[in-house]
């Protein structure tokens, strides 16, 4: 069980906490939050390395800035049919990556190649 602290902002209730479920297998500090303000308050409060945002709760606007302003911390987009157009533009504004919802081995990977870039660039 890593040390990384998460912080899962989903649309849909359901798919928070069954994901909140999944990482709880693999990280022992996660959080939920439900809104814009939340999410920014999670990420202080829990001083999070990574943050997983659905992409049905923020628009790519509001991702762009999560992203910049939360320079130690991967922050993964998710989307319940993400598409390659997607998952680009996603990227370009500096998301680790767009998963799947359901991708938690997705996520995971992500997590692993990009926390530590993460960190170095944030120092």
């Amino acid at each position: 069980m890593q040390h990384l602290s998460v912080v899962i902002a989903q649309k849909d209730r359901a798919s928070a906490d069954w994901l909140l479920l999944e990482l709880k297998r693999h990280f022992r500090n996660t959080a939920v939050a439900h809104s814009h303000v939340e999410i920014h308050d999670a990420i202080a409060k829990f001083n999070a390395q990574v943050v997983i945002v659905d992409l049905e709760l923020m628009r790519l606007d509001d991702l762009r800035r999560l992203c910049q302003n939360s320079l130690g911390a991967a922050v993964i987009a998710t989307h319940r049919s993400p598409d390659d157009e997607m998952w680009m533009e996603c990227l370009a504004i500096g998301a680790a990556d767009c998963c799947q919802i359901t991708d938690v081995d997705g996520m995971l990977r992500a997590i692993a190649h990009n926390v530590h870039f993460a960190h170095a660039r944030a120092a």
